[in-house]
């Protein structure tokens, strides 16, 4: 079998899943889809995956890298807060030079004492490219704050398809 047919195969009965009526719980129901993949479609199911698990594993880093980045701030507080009750007060002064950044498109990423001109340049316009599209989903959400009386909701006032042509024209 063509890898493209193994993966239809695989959307259709991933589409089934998600489409049933109740709880559906994603570890669980991998686990079973899985066994049943592996049973009905041994070779083609290790096909998929010795093409996917790059791919996977590049997905699984980057989830790594936010996560540490997300919980970073606390970790770092945390050390500090000991070593300030060890005498050692400046330790909760975080060091900006070690604050790490995204520097590429491949979530590369460096502390601040190590970015070159580029990276900095690159770290520069990812936040200005996130600034200008917050400040759009502000207008969008603004604007139905204008249209949206007291007491109803959104779903009162605006059907999907004006409510799509007024998303679209201030975020997309």
């Amino acid at each position: 079998m063509e890898l493209t047919e193994f993966e239809e195969i695989l959307d259709k009965r991933i589409c089934a899943l998600v489409d049933t009526k109740g709880v559906l719980i994603p570890a669980e129901a991998a686990l079973d889809l899985a066994a049943v993949l592996r049973e009905e479609f041994p070779r083609d199911t290790k096909a998929w995956l010795d093409t996917r698990l790059p791919h996977l594993l590049q997905d699984m880093l980057r989830q790594q890298i936010h996560n540490d980045r997300a919980s970073a701030g606390r970790a770092q507080f945390s050390r500090a807060a000991a070593l300030a009750e060890g005498g050692q007060p400046k330790a909760l002064q975080q060091r900006l030079l070690d604050t790490k950044y995204v520097i590429n498109g491949d979530y590369g990423q460096k502390s601040l004492g190590q970015l070159d001109r580029e990276e900095l340049k690159y770290v520069a316009n990812d936040y200005t490219r996130r600034s200008q599209s917050n400040a759009n989903r502000a207008a969008f959400f603004n604007a139905l704050a204008k249209k949206v009386p007291i007491g109803k909701t959104v779903g009162d006032v605006y059907g999907e398809d004006v409510l799509r042509e007024l998303y679209v024209k201030f975020v997309d």
